[in-house]
């Protein structure tokens, strides 16, 4: 935390949310898996990342939460609608 105190915070932040059961089909025809993907772990992080979401809003920062289950295109089309909201991209 002290390495990063003199950095401001960003403006905007995606949390991309997709539930473990949508990711293990999403990875289950692959040959192999990593370490971390078991259900079980998945769900735990998942939770602990929707819990810590709220401690990143502030002044400074807005979250927005992505629904990863959505095709490509509606989570990029998602996105760009957040950041040209930006100050820096409306000029």
């Amino acid at each position: 935390a002290l390495l990063n105190r003199d950095f401001p915070l960003p403006s905007l932040l995606f949390l991309f949310d997709l539930p473990p059961e949508t990711a293990a089909e999403r990875y289950g025809s692959r040959s192999s898996r990593d370490i971390y993907e078991r259900i079980d772990f998945q769900r735990l992080v998942r939770d602990r990342y929707l819990a810590l979401a709220k401690s990143w809003c502030s002044k400074e920062t807005r979250l927005v939460r992505v629904d990863a289950t959505k095709t490509i295109n509606e989570v990029a089309q998602l996105i760009w609608s957040e950041v040209v909201k930006l100050p820096i991209i409306r000029g």
